[in-house]
């Protein structure tokens, strides 16, 4: 484990860990969250993770970094395939951002969990996740954070993802603008015939007593 959580830390710093991590093949876990970054950090690593086979958990919260960054982040880590965790929530991601994520998590048959909270992406950019993961044939995706994220109707989708899948074990949609109505109810029907996923979260929603009614 590297941890270097809130150390006030920002390009320069992270840039010369992401030179350092080249070349490291021991740490498994880096842990650089809550340093306001940036862009031309989430850049270095990216290029580190080409080098770098033994890092599996990447943590990298509150980092200023928008969709540029974690574009060039998930490009690699779709390249290396080695990592098994990657938690980039309350940054600025964006669509743009979460397609590129999608296309990591379809692409890395040994990532579990993915953590994409907060980072201010649309409907469309939650849709081109789920759908990523929905036609893809290595996911093991088994825990996915897409809380404080607009869903709102694309809920349907999500539910349609739920429906063939057999790995994702918890699914957090706190915050996501979730109300009854037609989508809500395809959702939990869906939901309702799924076997494996053993925690939803869904706080912070609008779904008011008939929202819940349909869950049960």
């Amino acid at each position: 484990l590297l941890g270097l959580a809130r150390n006030r830390c920002e390009e320069r710093g992270g840039t010369m860990l992401a030179e350092a991590l080249r070349i490291n093949q021991t740490v498994k876990t880096f842990d650089f969250s809550w340093n306001d970054a940036g862009d031309e950090v989430m850049a270095s690593l990216a290029e580190a993770l080409i080098m770098n086979h033994s890092l599996q958990r990447v943590i990298l919260d509150r980092n200023r970094a928008s969709c540029d960054g974690v574009g060039a982040l998930a490009t690699a880590i779709g390249a290396n395939r080695k990592v098994k965790l990657l938690s980039v929530a309350n940054n600025r991601v964006g669509a743009a951002g979460c397609s590129f994520l999608g296309t990591m998590a379809a692409v890395t048959p040994v990532l579990t969990t993915l953590d994409v909270a907060q980072n201010g992406i649309p409907k469309v950019g939650v849709f081109s996740l789920v759908h990523a993961l929905q036609h893809s044939n290595v996911s093991v995706l088994q825990t996915l954070n897409i809380g404080y994220n607009v869903v709102e109707d694309g809920i349907a989708l999500v539910g349609q993802f739920l429906k063939g899948n057999h790995c994702l074990r918890e699914l957090n949609l706190d915050g996501c603008r979730l109300a009854p109505g037609a989508a809500w109810d395809a959702f939990a029907r869906l939901y309702a015939g799924n076997d494996t996923l053993a925690n939803l979260s869904l706080a912070e929603n609008d779904l008011g007593d008939a929202g819940v009614a349909a869950l049960a």
